[in-house]
């Protein structure tokens, strides 16, 4: 069985587990990438506040990866401790220990946010977030720096 393969099917699994329904083109970014592709990669935003803002990617999560990279128990761990919602996925870590996510479900399904884990206890709702692209690979095409080809 391909590498491509073992990994669609661990993100069927995931998605079955958590309820959840990925985003076609996040899914394809799963089964091809090379895990260190982006690191260290950064991206420009206007934070939550209202404030230019911008981020390094430290390292992005992938289904059963084991430790701190592993997608399903990140979610789990902010979700159960009620630092995140069950529709935002993590999908990336940064440098300051902030989360770039992707929402699962509802009208903003498929759009990227930026989680600032300073504002969480300082706002309400969703108001810690940060829309930084209305899609995955539009979040992708933001990144800059030591982007490397797969």
């Amino acid at each position: 069985m391909d590498d491509a393969l073992k990994v669609r099917q661990k993100i069927d699994k995931m998605e079955i587990e958590l309820n959840i329904s990925l985003p076609t083109q996040y899914k394809e970014f799963l089964s091809s990438a090379n895990t260190g592709a982006y690191e260290r990669a950064s991206f420009n935003f206007l934070g939550a506040d209202g404030i230019p803002n911008s981020s390094t990617i430290t390292y992005f999560l992938f289904p059963e990866a084991g430790g701190r990279s592993d997608l399903k128990n990140t979610f789990q761990f902010y979700l159960e401790a009620d630092r995140i919602s069950p529709d935002i996925l993590p999908v990336a870590k940064d440098l300051a220990g902030n989360l770039v996510c992707i929402c699962t479900n509802g009208n903003d399904a498929g759009k990227i946010y930026y989680w600032d884990h300073e504002l969480e206890f300082d706002v309400e709702g969703h108001e810690d977030l940060a829309c930084v692209a209305p899609d995955f690979p539009s979040f992708l095409s933001k990144l800059e720096g030591s982007k490397r080809e797969n």
